[in-house]
């Protein structure tokens, strides 16, 4: 493949909506957005150097996360004192709806790590299941069976909350 036709074809495949999604990953993983801005840019360069590795084209956004989530995890082994967040952003605009994201959000940053990140790729990015696996590096049944144990874990600190707020449609 020649740059001008790789050149074309990534790009085809980095739309708007994706580059809009990857930079919301990018958001959550980071403490801030300059470090999110830096780490969505080193890993687009590594996307397009590496575009040619990449098999199936239908994959490229579960790939493309993949690699966020590997340069995000290199750049805080290399800075393992400083803390990282996995920052979420609100839910909706409405007083209500903002109040039981809270709760949510809440909640997630009391899961473990490798639960919460799996629920914010399903359900906040939209990820399939296969994506997930690729962004993670596991089979799609290990996402299933992850995805099973981290709702339950969510459910179980949300079950104080389920009456007084709207979070049983949630998850």
């Amino acid at each position: 493949m020649n740059p001008g036709d790789r050149q074309l074809q990534f790009e085809a495949l980095l739309t708007a909506e994706l580059y809009q999604a990857a930079w919301a990953y990018s958001c959550r993983l980071c403490a801030n957005p300059h470090s999110a801005e830096d780490l969505l840019q080193e890993a687009l360069i590594v996307a397009y150097t590496r575009f040619h590795q990449l098999r199936d084209r239908q994959t490229f956004k579960g790939w493309l996360f993949s690699i966020i989530r590997t340069k995000y995890i290199d750049e805080r082994r290399r800075h393992i004192s400083r803390p990282a967040t996995l920052e979420l952003p609100v839910l909706s605009a409405s007083e209500k709806r903002n109040r039981d994201a809270e709760v949510v959000n809440a909640a997630l940053a009391h899961l473990p790590e490798s639960q919460s990140e799996l629920l914010c790729l399903y359900y906040y990015e939209e990820l399939s299941v296969r994506e997930v696996g690729i962004v993670l590096g596991i089979a799609e049944n290990t996402v299933k069976q992850r995805l099973l144990r981290a709702r339950a874990a969510l459910r179980r600190l949300l079950s104080p909350y389920m009456e007084t707020a709207d979070v049983s449609n949630i998850f």
